[in-house]
């Protein structure tokens, strides 16, 4: 039991100590292969329904909206950002 422990934690000292090399590394490089996979199959489709839905439920809530004089924060938060997130942003960026 105390040698599967030992093992346990030196794996989890060996990939942290990954992280950390890793965050030391040039901050522009280009965006990993499994990265951009994963935007491209599942970010960017996720990101589609999102404008769908975000733009259904603006019109919902538009007279709310309207009542409260908040159309353009609306507008920016349900329609705007995932527009920018879906279209606009470089392929493999997952932080924009």
């Amino acid at each position: 039991m105390k040698t599967l422990a030992a093992v346990a934690i030196a794996i989890a000292i060996t990939v942290s100590s990954f992280g950390v090399a890793s965050a030391e590394i040039n901050l522009e490089q280009k965006p990993s292969m499994a990265g951009t996979f994963m935007d491209m199959a599942l970010l960017r489709p996720i990101g589609l329904v999102t404008v769908f839905a975000g733009s259904a439920l603006f019109i919902v809530t538009l007279p709310i909206a309207a009542f409260t004089d908040s159309i353009d924060s609306s507008k920016e938060a349900l329609i705007d950002t995932p527009i920018d997130y879906t279209f606009k942003r470089k392929v493999g960026d997952l932080d924009g």
